[in-house]
């Protein structure tokens, strides 16, 4: 049962429903203990009390039980409550996991995009600054069939990235896999017109 502003508990109610039991019944022994019984009319007066005294024993000993079952009740929701704290606590420790599993994935794929396209782009700055001699430079435009190749690779494992970022509901995540590998695709681009202009140079040699 929910507990609003103006409507407290059960357990609330039930338990100031017993304080004031108590207090009733100490004002009860108080206003006994100031009567003089001596008199006739002190003597009445204390048998009225010693009535009202056991009628708020016997609400104290039935607020007791009603207290005893709200408390029982509490406790019930408490556990409930508490089995599906679990339940929400293990799916968030996986939905962690998955995260970490995939923003590791990427943070891997990133440290690759890094290296090749640090390669990359020293290539193009040496062949630019001509330290290159005719025979390296052939070496060099040898492989640049298989760094292609390698940028494909890489721009395909960032969709897939993506996709499981896309499926995790990691919507950063996403939007930095797609930036990599439309990057990855551009540079490739770029190799592509890279590594014409070197193959028209190694024919013409």
């Amino acid at each position: 049962m929910k507990t609003t502003a103006s409507r407290p508990s059960d357990l609330v109610s039930t338990a100031l429903a017993l304080d004031q039991e108590f207090g009733r019944f100490e004002r009860l022994a108080d206003e006994l203990d100031r009567l003089d019984v001596e008199t006739e009319n002190g003597l009445a007066q204390a048998a009225k009390v010693l009535g009202h005294f056991s009628d708020a024993g016997e609400k104290i000993g039935v607020n007791i039980e009603a207290l005893a079952e709200t408390l029982g009740q509490a406790r019930a929701r408490a556990e409930k409550a508490a089995e599906r704290v679990a339940v929400r606590a293990e799916r968030v420790r996986q939905r962690r996991e998955e995260s970490d599993r995939i923003h590791e994935r990427f943070r891997l794929l990133g440290e690759m995009v890094h290296k090749v396209s640090s390669a990359l782009g020293d290539l193009q700055r040496a062949r630019k600054d001509g330290r290159f001699t005719d025979q390296e430079f052939k070496s060099i435009a040898g492989s640049l069939p298989e760094i292609g190749t390698n940028l494909s690779v890489l721009a395909e494992e960032a969709r897939k990235v993506e996709a499981e970022a896309q499926a995790a509901n990691l919507k950063s995540l996403v939007k930095e896999a797609d930036s990599m590998a439309q990057s990855l695709v551009s540079a490739k681009s770029k190799l592509q017109v890279f590594s014409d202009g070197a193959a028209s140079l190694v024919a013409g040699h």
